[in-house]
């Protein structure tokens, strides 16, 4: 099962998530498990933090550029995964 799911990971790669998997943990890694090391997985919009700026914009009050790139990615997830969503069920 390791070969098929890290085929396309350099043996570097894999033994360094193996002894960063081994720092971190005492069991023994799932092929998963390196492979998330390797790839990790994208991050999660923090949705409290989100609402926090969406409120704060609707009182028109002062945003950085970061956080209205940071509303605009939380929404850009939000479709994305509305999207996959819908796929699913219309397949």
């Amino acid at each position: 099962m390791f070969q098929v799911i890290l085929a396309d990971c350099s043996i570097s790669d894999i033994t360094e998530a193996f002894i960063e998997h081994v720092r971190r943990k005492s069991d023994l890694p799932t092929p998963s498990d390196i492979y998330n090391i390797i790839n990790p997985p994208p991050p999660k919009p923090d949705w409290a933090a989100y609402q926090g700026l969406k409120h704060q914009q609707k009182q028109d009050l002062y945003l950085t550029p970061e956080e209205r790139k940071y509303i605009s990615w939380c929404e850009a997830q939000a479709i994305e995964k509305k999207s996959a969503w819908d796929e699913k069920q219309y397949d």
